[in-house]
């Protein structure tokens, strides 16, 4: 075996690479608060007679950006049922008036 060869310089690693130029400031973002959009209709009853709930939901028309507020409020709500769909069912049966309709399903 001859003797060891010449070493070069050692190779730069990942990141420890020459860092380069600094970019231009970007555009300041514009204050914005959220708004919602507009409601929409009132999805159909979850019963054909004897009661039942509907629902009806917004979405954001425009998020919150450079420090503007959230959105204040509810995306959706729900209703009791009201005219045919709120009367007695052939059989009689009916939802109570204490009825509670749980948690939201979303």
């Amino acid at each position: 075996r001859g003797p060891p060869g010449d070493r070069g310089l050692p190779g730069l690693k990942g990141n420890d690479g020459p860092k380069g130029w600094p970019g231009k400031k970007g555009k300041p973002v514009k204050k914005q608060n959220c708004r919602y959009g507009p409601w929409s209709e009132w999805e159909t009853c979850s019963r054909s007679c004897g009661g039942g709930w509907k629902r009806r939901e917004r979405k954001v028309r425009v998020q919150p950006s450079g420090g503007g507020k959230s959105c204040v409020g509810r995306d959706y709500e729900h209703r009791s049922c009201e005219g045919v769909e709120a009367t007695a069912c052939p059989d009689g049966s009916v939802i109570p008036a204490n009825y509670s309709k749980g948690p939201d399903p979303r």
